[in-house]
């Protein structure tokens, strides 16, 4: 039995606008973050939220929140926190939704295999949403709390397989662009070509 996503379920016209949609929403906080930086994390010895989430021991949790506070932007990590409640439904509906529009690409580029891994890429980008929640209690605990083992490792391998997750459904929604260059170059192939020979009278 072939693999299914819910995605395949909508009309093909309504993914397209619903793709747009949430990639939109998708890519507006992570490039606000990058040029705001609300965690001073591009001033010298700063810290960001990711290199809170690779802490990986008690030792360099308790580093980064006494930064913070010493910054005064402690408040502003809690609030990125809050956010990444609903973030991870967001980040993760884009990338299936790159996948299956991938997906549906390498089928018309006639490459059913690479078509079929489409969908299991879809599930890998909920897996990393699962991933992030894990990743959000350990830094919350840290975070609300005081960090304490064994969170800040739970936190650590969890960001690192929400990455792996990330990228990995990344680099296939974005091959999608391959097949769609080989599926319109098979369908200029299988355009029969005009007769050079003259007409019958």
């Amino acid at each position: 039995m072939a693999l299914r996503h819910p995605f395949q379920l909508w009309p093909r016209h309504r993914r397209r606008v619903a793709l747009v949609c949430v990639a939109l929403a998708a890519l507006l906080p992570a490039v606000l973050g990058a040029v705001v930086k609300p965690l001073h994390e591009g001033e010298r010895g700063g810290e960001s939220i990711i290199d809170f989430e690779l802490a990986g021991s008690v030792e360099r949790a308790d580093e980064i929140l006494a930064t913070w506070r010493r910054e005064g932007v402690i408040d502003e990590a809690k609030a990125i926190q809050v956010f990444d409640l609903v973030y991870p439904l967001i980040y993760a509906a884009a990338l299936a939704g790159g996948c299956i529009a991938a997906a549906g690409a390498w089928q018309r580029a006639r490459r059913p295999r690479l078509g079929d891994a489409g969908i299991a890429m879809a599930w890998v980008a909920f897996a990393a949403a699962g991933f992030d929640y894990v990743e959000n209690l350990g830094l919350g605990i840290s975070l609300w709390g005081h960090p304490a083992s064994p969170w800040p490792q739970v936190a650590f391998v969890a960001a690192v397989l929400k990455f792996a997750a990330i990228y990995s459904a990344l680099l296939y929604a974005l091959s999608g662009m391959i097949a769609a260059l080989l599926g319109r170059r098979g369908q200029r192939r299988a355009v029969p070509s005009e007769s050079t020979e003259p007409p019958n009278r």
